[in-house]
């Protein structure tokens, strides 16, 4: 066999070795351990690199996280309308938070998430605007849940409200 190092083709014999051989060539000790060194290091991290991938709080498109939801009684503003404020905390370790959803019986209002740009953590509250479908209605039930700028969507929480 005949390999090339880079000057002219050397013949390996399997009685000298590729060190003798080398060296026999007019390779230096040290250019053939920096070779086999560089090598080594080009292997290792061939290998580290296409290993399984491990998910830490902290890698990017992580879907947030929302907890302790406060609302308040719905208050009519005449038969039909009304609002609801809400209260809940998040946590988002991308900062990246961009949307809450309020869902009732007759579907959902998404809005922007106010004061969340950037934060990893914090509190959300806002006033919902909502229609009422049934003006009798003593009680109202909906989901709070929010979105980040990469669609990632949180946990649900549910709540209840009495209608005032």
């Amino acid at each position: 066999m005949r390999y090339n190092t880079g000057r002219r083709f050397a013949a390996f014999d399997p009685s000298r070795g590729w060190e003798r051989g080398l060296l026999q060539e007019g390779l230096s000790r040290s250019f053939l351990m920096n070779r086999i060194a560089c090598l080594s290091a080009v292997v290792l991290l061939a290998v580290a690199c296409t290993g399984g991938h491990h998910s830490s709080p902290t890698d990017p498109n992580t879907a947030p996280k929302i907890s302790n939801l406060k609302n308040f009684d719905f208050q009519r503003l005449d038969a039909t309308h009304g609002s609801l404020p809400l209260s809940f905390d998040f946590t988002d370790p991308d900062g990246d938070v961009t949307e809450t959803r309020v869902t009732f019986a007759n579907g959902t209002a998404a809005n922007p998430a106010q004061g969340t740009s950037g934060k990893t953590s914090g509190t959300i509250s806002f006033l919902q605007s909502e229609f009422l479908t049934d003006p009798n209605a003593k009680t109202i039930s909906f989901t709070v849940q929010i979105a980040d700028a990469r669609g990632n969507l949180s946990n649900i929480l549910s709540g209840q409200a009495a209608v005032h």
